[in-house]
């Protein structure tokens, strides 16, 4: 125990840079969709969420997996063949995938004319070029060099954001928005590649064991976790059309966009952490290990709650009225967000003890959750937001439940206090505004 966190001390600065690498494309979505607020109407809005509902069903069967199983398990030798053989199958999959997801989706009767759906085109390549740029990324992060990975995200992210920025003024259309994604996956790749060629040391050999096996594994829980995320907009999209999905999914951006980009960072930083801990059965390593990690991205998630809310006072002002119902709940959405760390970090557990294939049933209960949460979106936006807030803590805690005698107890007491105290903060909000 005292060797584990001998090795982990002083590296405290790569959940600052964690942080920034999942920060920088998540803000740049959501300045996008403020942009996309003040120049288009809800139900295209709407649309746009629509496509990234695809978007992100696409990557959770195949960066997510990749990314979380390769970062885990980059330690334990070459992982080369696994990834030759991935990108062959999964590029032009995704690709596929993603034309045929925006035409049942564009299905879904929400009342939006179904040439808007031409628009966002450009994300048929957003997959791909995410599982070209991957190995890269994970390279860099598994080796330590967290400042390289981050600054070739975050550079992805501007320039995609000053390009769809432009498309946007251009056509006053969600173009921008696909367009944005595209550019910001494309610069990624581009740069990651470069640093990754330029700090490449000696060639590792001995194949990494199980990591097809944890990958099948991992994007199956990836996808379960996209239905506890997404489903509601779909249902919501084909119950209550477009417009009150735009309005939905805004309020969910402004205030999760940012927690979440917190929690991902977060658990990137644990899944390293994990895999240096030479043995899985070392039950005091690694749930301290976890505990300290969900103790920091709890804290992180409460400073990005607080940007939030400013910058939804701030939206309140610039925006139209109409943004105003999705305004008024940023505070209590932003609540959620403490939940949605802590099952970050708590999956990287299971995955390390290997236990996500015994965990598999707490994700088919945050699916059935979205049903009702969609179904209160339809008749209140703020009884939605305290689902989804009851949603993110009840799959937390049974996650921990999952992990067995490794839960990470201390870690989620801290959340449940976090997320007390802002639910409280966004009810009082409400009560007043």
């Amino acid at each position: 125990m005292p060797d584990v966190l001998t090795r982990l001390k002083g590296r405290d600065t790569r959940h600052l840079w964690a942080l920034v690498e999942r920060t920088a494309p998540r803000a740049a979505t959501a300045l996008a969709s403020v942009a996309l607020a003040a120049l288009v109407s809800p139900d295209q809005v709407g649309v746009y969420a629509l496509g990234i509902v695809v978007l992100t069903f696409v990557q959770a069967m195949t960066d997510v997996g990749a990314r979380q199983s390769l970062l885990l398990h980059w330690t334990q030798g070459a992982t080369d063949r696994f990834v030759r053989r991935f990108a062959w199958l999964a590029v032009p999959g995704s690709a596929l995938a993603m034309a045929v997801g925006l035409v049942l989706v564009s299905r879904l009767g929400t009342g939006a004319d179904e040439a808007s759906f031409v628009m966002l085109l450009p994300m048929l390549v957003v997959p791909g070029l995410a599982i070209l740029s991957m190995p890269a990324m994970v390279e860099l992060q598994a080796r330590g060099h967290w400042r390289q990975a981050t600054s070739s995200q975050g550079v992805g992210a501007i320039v995609g954001l000053v390009v769809g920025l432009g498309v946007m003024l251009w056509t006053r259309s969600i173009l921008g928005g696909a367009v944005q994604l595209a550019v910001a996956e494309l610069v990624t790749l581009l740069l990651a590649t470069r640093a990754v060629r330029r700090r490449r040391t000696a060639p590792r050999t001995g194949e990494a064991p199980g990591v097809v096996r944890d990958y099948a594994l991992t994007s199956g829980y990836a996808v379960l976790g996209w239905g506890q995320g997404q489903v509601d907009r779909l249902a919501l999209g084909a119950w209550a059309g477009a417009a009150t999905l735009g309005l939905y999914t805004f309020a969910s951006q402004v205030s999760r966009s940012l927690a979440e980009a917190a929690a991902q960072g977060t658990s990137s930083v644990l899944r390293a952490d994990l895999g240096r801990v030479d043995r899985a059965d070392d039950v005091d390593a690694l749930r301290s290990t976890v505990n300290r990690a969900m103790a920091r991205s709890a804290s992180l998630v409460g400073v990005v709650a607080v940007a939030s809310i400013a910058g939804a006072a701030v939206l309140a002002i610039v925006l139209s009225p109409d943004w105003r119902p999705a305004l008024l709940v940023v505070p209590l959405f932003a609540a959620s967000g403490f939940g949605t760390a802590a099952s970050w970090n708590t999956t990287a557990l299971l995955q390390r003890i290997g236990r996500v294939g015994r965990a598999m049933w707490v994700r088919v209960v945050g699916v059935l959750m979205a049903f009702p949460i969609a179904w209160a979106a339809t008749h209140s936006l703020p009884l939605a937001a305290g689902l989804v807030v009851a949603r993110e803590v009840v799959v937390a805690v049974m996650l921990g439940i999952a992990c067995g005698r490794y839960a990470p107890v201390r870690g989620l007491v801290v959340v449940c206090c976090w997320t007390a105290v802002f639910s409280f903060v966004g009810v009082i909000a409400l009560w007043i505004f």
